[in-house]
């Protein structure tokens, strides 16, 4: 059985580019799967697959499309978003940072 890494496929043709959202030809992707789009000029992007129609894949470019090319390639990293925290973020609810106390508890402590 032969395995490919899927990062070493690179897509080369953007099909359309409507504001933030582009759309590509491609095989073996899943719903929230990320991508790095590769800009003509050198600059990439990260993007997140968010709808699937057949081959045609539709993703949201996080870093906008502004001076985007079709002609600009698109790989698939084949992971969702992924987000390293600490237990001590668990259970909490974060507001302004500019707030001397951002990190209120949902839950008081349990008291022994």
């Amino acid at each position: 059985m032969h395995v490919i890494n899927r990062e070493l496929i690179r897509h080369t043709r953007i099909l359309d580019i409507i504001g933030d959202m582009i759309r590509v030809r491609a095989a073996d992707v899943s719903l929230g799967d990320l991508a790095v789009v590769e800009h003509t000029d050198g600059d990439v992007s990260l993007a997140q697959v968010v709808s699937l129609e057949r081959d045609i894949v539709n993703l949201q470019v996080f870093s906008g499309s502004k001076g985007l090319s079709t002609q600009a390639g698109v790989r698939f990293l084949g992971h969702y978003l992924e987000i390293t925290y600490s237990e001590n973020v668990l259970g909490r609810v974060y507001g302004d940072p500019e707030s001397p106390s951002t990190a209120v508890p949902i839950f008081p402590p349990i008291l022994k």
